[in-house]
């Protein structure tokens, strides 16, 4: 790693942003990890569910960001809480393969005392993966992790034992297919991080108008060279919705299904996570989002057939607010 970038590093003690691996720091040994948080279900390409989220939380009050995909701070699946009042987490286990099947921990007894001084909890998560087991530690000093457009792919911890720094690493390090360069994003608005990786990427911005409708207007202007064709793009994804049910329910887990497609056939009524999931298959199109989400520089959506698809469209997501369309600069629109 870069000397400069590992110092940024220390001294944020937060975390930064390294190629799509993002890092973890804790103020140790006056800071520990408490528990952990997350959310696992079923995703394309891998046979059992897999863990989606990830949240650490430490001794500190302080909250890691929320790893993992995600739009609007919306998770899906199930819930998962590895906690035991306060007590220090020690080392972790798991499973996993090409992604982070389960995942569990090693807790310190807060008594010397108490024997054995430390106990171990079961992995939340799936079932498949290869079982690993970093044993205890004397405490976990940084972690790092890796994620793709719809799980996490990838777990590296640096422990503190016997005076002795080791490193444990599980699941597959993926490289970005973006270049998305490194930054220090303190202090930058939402406005600005998207500004800046739009540059970065050598993307243009056409705005779309802000009525409710921005995500199907961005679609349609990738679809069809016409945002005004953005009621075509919502009755398409809403006819694919009510059509294979089954498929989608999984993923709206925030309110009753029927009443979400409801919700989402109405005209000005915000698109998500789903509605991009959705118009994916529906169009048989890989959807590249490049967002001002610290942590998620950039999002994919592939149909779920999972084979490469022939067109690519290009949507910008302001957190929260408006998605519009964007095309290479040294690419005609159309």
């Amino acid at each position: 790693m870069d000397e400069d970038l590992a110092e940024v590093g220390t001294l944020r003690q937060d975390a930064l942003e390294i190629s799509n691996i993002f890092w973890f720091v804790l103020q140790y040994p006056d800071e520990h990890i408490i528990a952990v948080e997350g959310n696992y279900r079923g995703v394309a390409l891998c046979a059992t569910e897999v863990i989606t989220n990830l949240v650490f939380k430490t001794s500190k009050g302080r909250k890691s960001p929320l790893f993992g995909p995600n739009l609007l701070g919306i998770t899906t699946g199930t819930k998962f809480v590895i906690e035991d009042g306060g007590k220090k987490i020690v080392g972790f286990h798991g499973r996993s393969g090409n992604a982070l099947d389960a995942l569990g921990v090693y807790f310190v007894h807060g008594s010397l005392t108490t024997s054995p001084p430390v106990y171990k909890l079961d992995a939340q998560g799936g079932t498949d993966g290869r079982v690993w087991d970093d044993g205890s530690n004397d405490g976990v000093k940084s972690l790092r992790i890796g994620q793709d457009n719809s799980r996490i792919t990838y777990l590296e911890f640096e422990y503190e034992k016997g005076g002795k720094l080791e490193t444990r690493h599980h699941g597959v390090k993926q490289e970005r297919s973006l270049k998305t360069k490194s930054l220090c994003l303190d202090g930058l608005s939402d406005r600005e991080i998207l500004e800046y990786r739009l540059e970065w990427e050598n993307y243009t911005e056409i705005m779309m108008k802000s009525d409710g409708n921005c995500q199907f207007r961005a679609l349609a202007d990738q679809l069809y060279q016409n945002s005004d064709c953005h009621e075509l793009v919502r009755q398409e994804i809403v006819k694919q919705l009510k059509t294979h049910s089954k498929i989608y329910k999984g993923f709206v887990d925030h309110m009753d299904f029927s009443q979400y497609v409801k919700n989402m056939s109405t005209n000005s009524q915000w698109g998500d996570e789903v509605t991009l999931r959705v118009a994916a298959d529906v169009y048989q199109v890989k959807i590249i989002l490049i967002t001002s989400i610290k942590l998620i520089p950039f999002m994919e959506f592939l149909p779920k057939s999972q084979k490469e698809p022939d067109k690519v469209i290009h949507m910008s997501y302001l957190a929260g607010i408006h998605f519009n369309s964007i095309y290479k600069k040294n690419k005609e629109k159309g």
